[in-house]
C-alpha cells in the first residue's frame, strides 16, 4: 500500500474529521500497542521501538490477524511512535492539512528538542512508509540519532529515559 497517496483526493473536511477521531482514539491507540506487544506498560526505550518495528513490519500486510483494519493499525503504529518521540524529545500533534505537504492527512510531531532548536515536523507515517517498503533499519535509528545528538550537545542536557 502507497501511504501517501492513499490520502490524495480526500478533501479537508473529511481530513480534519479524520484527526478529530484519531485525537479521540489516542487513549485506546496506546492500550492496543500495549495489547499488540504484549505489555502492562509502554516503557518506549529503545528495544520497545525496535519491537514495534518489528511488529508492524510482521504484520501490516494482515492486520485483520489482531482484528484491526489496515488504517486502525497504521494509526496504532502512527501514535506508539509519535507517543515514543515526545516521551524522549518532547513536542507535540501537528494535523496536516495542507495539500501541499507530503504529510498531507497524517499527524506531525512539531516543537520538538530543547529550547530554540530548529527542530523539522517528523511524519511517523513515512516510518511505516519505509518499513513497508522493505526497510530493514531498526525502528529505533532515528531515535538513536537524536539521543546521540542531544547527548554531546550543550544545547540540552539530555539523559535518556528508561
Amino acid at each position: 500500500m502507497d501511504l501517501i497517496s492513499k490520502k490524495d483526493g480526500i478533501d479537508k473536511k473529511t481530513i480534519k474529521e479524520y484527526f478529530k477521531a484519531f485525537h479521540e482514539n489516542l487513549p485506546a491507540n496506546i492500550e492496543k500497542a500495549k495489547q499488540l506487544l504484549q505489555k502492562q506498560q509502554l516503557d518506549f526505550s529503545i528495544e520497545e521501538i525496535d519491537m514495534m518495528g518489528l511488529f508492524y513490519r510482521d504484520n501490516y500486510r494482515h492486520p485483520e490477524k489482531h482484528a484491526l483494519t489496515y488504517d486502525q493499525f497504521l494509526d496504532v503504529f502512527i501514535v506508539y511512535c509519535c507517543e515514543a518521540w515526545i516521551h524522549h524529545f518532547g513536542g507535540e500533534y501537528f494535523d496536516t492539512v495542507s495539500k501541499k505537504d507530503t504529510a498531507y492527512g497524517y499527524p506531525q510531531l512539531i516543537n520538538w528538542g530543547p529550547e530554540n532548536y530548529t527542530w523539522i515536523g517528523i511524519a511517523p507515517h513515512d516510518w511505516a512508509e519505509m518499513i513497508e517498503e522493505g526497510d530493514e533499519e531498526p525502528l529505533s535509528l532515528p531515535w538513536s540519532r537524536n539521543i546521540r545528538y542531544f547527548s554531546n550537545s550543550a544545547e540540552w542536557n539530555y539523559k535518556l529515559k528508561k
